[in-house]
């Protein structure tokens, strides 16, 4: 098995709410165990100015979702090469926190694992390739919608 690339901690950025709680800036965990996948969905959203931790396996994703929860606004979840199942990954972080947005990052052309080409539990599914400020408007608003 590779070795796993070493996950980068999220800024201790804060920020003030209005109603005045100084808050942790929301990141973006992304799980792909395509390296190329993951530099170029790193580069796009921290070029935006989100904070992102990444992972190429979803036992590695689960590990630094348990450790950096309270930073994690969303969790982008592409493909592992490893036998993970991607409704495993999900419920093991909605363990974790029942309320964690998982946004599918899936191939075009190819069908999601579950039922109707579906994974059970994810927020939401997006199409790769992405374009760049379209990956950029999703991401904040999932983490918009997860911060209200």
């Amino acid at each position: 098995r590779a070795p796993q690339p070493k996950t980068a901690e999220l800024p201790d950025e804060d920020r003030t709410s209005e109603s005045g709680v100084r808050v942790r800036e929301s990141g973006v965990l992304v799980v792909d165990s395509d390296k190329r996948v993951l530099v170029e969905v790193r580069e796009v959203l921290e070029r935006a100015g989100i904070p992102v931790l990444t992972a190429r396996t979803s036992a590695a994703a689960v590990e630094v979702y348990r450790s950096e929860s309270a930073g994690v606004g969303v969790v982008l979840l592409g493909e592992d090469d490893g036998d993970d199942d991607p409704a495993k990954t999900v419920g093991q972080m909605r363990a974790i926190d029942p309320d964690v947005t998982v946004v599918m990052l899936l191939e075009e052309g190819k069908e999601a694992p579950g039922a109707g080409g579906t994974v059970p539990d994810a927020t939401d599914m997006v199409r790769k390739p992405i374009h760049p400020l379209a990956l950029v408007q999703h991401v904040r608003e999932a983490i918009s919608e997860r911060e209200s």
